[in-house]
């Protein structure tokens, strides 16, 4: 089947409205385009070049914490969440209460990474394991995230609002209406398929998983979080198939900041079947999220290797429990003095007296301004990923 010139998906009359229903994916792909070609021997390098640095580094899971956290607060940003990456590491009884629930959903998404990633080996991608992924990204939040008649886990059985606040449809425009709920089971089950066919429909995996992606965000099967869930899936599918080795590329940052392209190539796949553009926007994206990855790895190796130096042959006496909390804000970077206390197994004073040497050297940097209560930021570090 030519993605050149296929056809997408057609509108059709339902009994409650017209609605927009996404063809099956689930084929052998071909396409004649010596532009993706390039794109997709490019992404690729890249992603082999990304996960040969990582290997390199030792150590190199201390670090991943804070990747994770920047994907998961880039996914729930692009829709309606605006909470900042300090806001997500501070410690939950400090939030703004106006934050809460947007904290919430982020720790939510980012626990659902962590622990499927985890899993993945046990339990592979499929339907459901998708709607276990949903029903984890939703378990416990607080109601006004979404209605009571939404069930996390379970695929929608009605239309969806396109103008709720909480399925905001505005990926393919104000007029998009996502496929009648009678259509989602085969749909699924097609792109199911599409996920486990590699050998019998074989096409280079960045192809697939920027179809998949597309797919999910077409299909809506749940009645909230269908984006969050697509770029979830989109994730998972590529450590599971080791195009990527860690959670250290964070591609939704892209989408975030090329929201409305992201959008407009979308919906260009429903109005103009031009499904092309759409993979070189994701191969692009693929790319230039390694190429910034690989970049911030070296920049956070040598500086945590110069740290490293400089408490080895200047603290003396002190540098084990130096080094012990150097380790400890790579993956932790806002911490308080029981924490130290408790990662350095030291006396309240003696961690008192660790952080302020800290402070000292410009690793830390108190953020509360407060006498009792103070909260110590790892902003060297922070920066890496604010920037």
């Amino acid at each position: 089947m030519n993605i050149n010139n296929h056809n997408w998906g057609e509108y059709r009359s339902g009994h409650e409205c017209d609605y927009y229903l996404p063809s099956s994916i689930n084929k052998a792909w071909r396409w004649e385009d010596s532009g993706l070609d390039v794109l997709i021997e490019q992404a690729t390098l890249k992603l082999g070049e990304l996960n040969g640095y990582a290997s390199l580094i030792p150590d190199v899971e201390t670090i991943t914490t804070l990747h994770r956290i920047t994907e998961a607060l880039s996914s729930c940003r692009i829709t309606s969440n605006s909470i900042s990456l300090k806001e997500i590491l501070l410690p939950e009884h400090t939030i703004d209460p106006q934050f809460q629930s947007d904290r919430a959903l982020v720790d939510n998404y980012f626990n659902t990474l962590s622990n499927d990633i985890t899993n993945l080996n046990q339990e592979p991608l499929s339907l459901e394991s998708i709607r276990k992924t949903h029903h984890s990204l939703y378990k416990g939040l607080n109601h006004n995230l979404y209605p009571d008649t939404v069930e996390p886990g379970s695929f929608r059985n009605s239309f969806l609002n396109t103008t709720s606040d909480y399925n905001s449809t505005r990926t393919f425009g104000a007029s998009y209406t996502p496929p009648d709920p009678i259509h989602i089971r085969p749909l699924m089950h097609d792109l199911d398929l599409f996920i486990q066919n590699r050998d019998n429909h074989p096409i280079p995996e960045l192809i697939r998983t920027a179809l998949i992606y597309y797919q999910l965000i077409s299909i809506r099967p749940f009645s909230i979080g269908n984006g969050k869930i697509a770029r979830l899936v989109t994730y998972l599918y590529m450590i599971q198939i080791r195009l990527l080795s860690r959670p250290i590329l964070n591609l939704s940052k892209y989408f975030e900041n090329n929201r409305s392209q992201h959008d407009k190539l979308l919906n260009s796949v429903q109005e103009d079947h031009d499904m092309i553009n759409w993979i070189k926007f994701f191969l692009n994206g693929v790319k230039i999220t390694a190429t910034d990855s690989i970049s911030r790895l070296a920049e956070v190796y040598y500086q945590k290797k110069d740290l490293s130096y400089w408490i080895e042959t200047e603290w003396g006496r002190r540098s084990g429990t130096g080094l012990i909390l150097l380790n400890t804000i790579y993956s932790q970077p806002m911490i308080d003095v029981k924490g130290v206390e408790k990662a350095c197994d030291l006396t309240p004073k003696a961690a008192g007296d660790l952080v302020r040497s800290f402070i000292d050297a410009g690793i830390l940097t108190e953020i509360t301004g407060q006498v009792r209560n103070r909260i110590f930021l790892f902003e060297p570090y922070l920066n890496k990923f604010t920037s």
